[in-house]
């Protein structure tokens, strides 16, 4: 009864066991046998799936294993050919050779079955100890065979390199877990970490939240304040407006009043060329020529008193003119910052740096920014 076996490793990258499984299926029921990260063992039969996943049937019968996992990757692979060893195994042959040889070819084989065994051991072994013991194995196994005057075993190099190989994978896997063990305590620093930063980062959204609702009231008050600036200037321009609405007919009245004196003085310079007597007496000196003089030099003053008038009002009109027109600009921004605030672009992503610098010990990135706000 002849069984042909191969030899297979087990290695994760995680360092995660696997569990066998009783029939060849990832998603099967599980069976107690259970083999660690770097363990080698026999297959009997390798059975291949639609889904490209290759199942493999144990030697000992306690299930099966496959070769990858989707969405995880390769976990089982074929070990090199030093460390296949016999292809079969069989009770019948072997009972076969040992009547059918010398004693002498007896002891030989049995000297190579042992390094072949303690190959096979250092190849499958999970300590430093282990792979010591094998190799020491292996050379008391060789000199057992030379002082019994056999021939040298040809496993004993192999057995000596595969020890060497064995010393350098436990070393490599000792540094990765090393590293790996860092990069745990790293992250269990950063989740502990976490939580305070996220209680942190509310806090700063409460406060940036208040400043702004602040800053928006006080926002709001200063526009109340220019809108009612706004309309006491509204109604000072009204008034003025009315005051130049009665300077321009006080004004119109007193160029009426100039005309019709104009207009007199006209009539009576006619009646003075057709009588000449009547000239004479109109243009001596006498109460009518004073009443003149008064009215003409009344009429100036007035004139010059609506012109000095008309300035003044022009000039506070063109200044109510420009005040209004700046208070209705601040209105108007006010209103719009008020309406549609938009915080300064990066300045989330600036918080949570500097919350997280801050909190691993790093130096503040931003030390002047509470300078900057204030």
């Amino acid at each position: 009864d002849v069984e042909e076996r191969v030899r297979w490793q087990y290695y994760a990258a995680d360092g995660w066991p696997i569990d066998a499984r009783a029939v060849p299926d990832i998603n099967g029921p599980r069976t107690q046998h259970r083999l660690k990260s770097g363990d080698y063992f026999w297959v009997t039969e390798e059975r291949a799936s639609t889904d490209g996943v290759l199942y493999l049937r144990l030697a000992d019968g306690a299930g099966w294993l496959f070769d990858r996992k989707p969405n995880v990757g390769v976990l089982c692979t074929r070990a090199p050919p030093e460390l296949q060893g016999p292809s079969s195994s069989s009770s019948s042959s072997a009972a076969a050779g040992g009547n059918n040889s010398s004693s002498n070819n007896s002891n030989n084989n049995n000297a190579t079955t042992s390094a072949n065994a303690a190959a096979a051991a250092a190849a499958s072994g999970a300590g430093s100890s282990r792979s010591s013991s094998v190799g020491a194995a292996a050379r008391n196994s060789t000199s057992d065979a030379k002082a019994q005057g056999l021939a040298p075993n040809p496993w004993e190099a192999e057995v000596l390199q595969l020890e060497a190989q064995v010393k350098k994978l436990q070393d490599d896997l000792a540094a990765e877990k090393e590293q790996h063990r860092g990069r745990l305590e790293a992250l269990r620093t950063l989740q502990m970490a976490i939580p305070q930063l996220h209680a942190e980062l509310a806090q700063e959204a409460v406060r940036t939240a208040a400043s702004d609702i602040g800053s928006l009231s006080s926002h709001e008050l200063r526009a109340q304040s220019l809108e009612k600036a706004y309309l006491e200037l509204q109604e000072k321009h009204h008034l003025l407006k009315s005051r130049e609405a009665r300077q321009a007919a006080e004004l119109q009245r007193f160029k009426n009043d100039q005309r019709l004196a104009v207009a007199a003085d006209y009539a009576r310079a006619g009646v003075a060329a057709a009588g000449g007597t009547a000239a004479r007496e109109w243009a001596r000196d006498g109460p009518e020529t004073e009443a003149l003089k008064s009215a003409k030099l009344e009429h100036a003053e007035a004139m010059g008193l609506i012109d000095e008038t008309r300035l003044i009002s022009r000039k506070e009109l063109r200044e109510l003119n420009a005040a209004i027109e700046h208070y209705s600009k601040e209105n108007d921004y006010l209103r719009h910052y008020g309406e549609a605030y938009v915080a300064p672009q990066g300045s989330m992503l600036k918080s949570f740096r500097r919350l997280l610098s801050v909190a691993v010990g790093k130096p503040d990135p931003f030390p002047q920014a509470e300078d900057a706000l204030a």
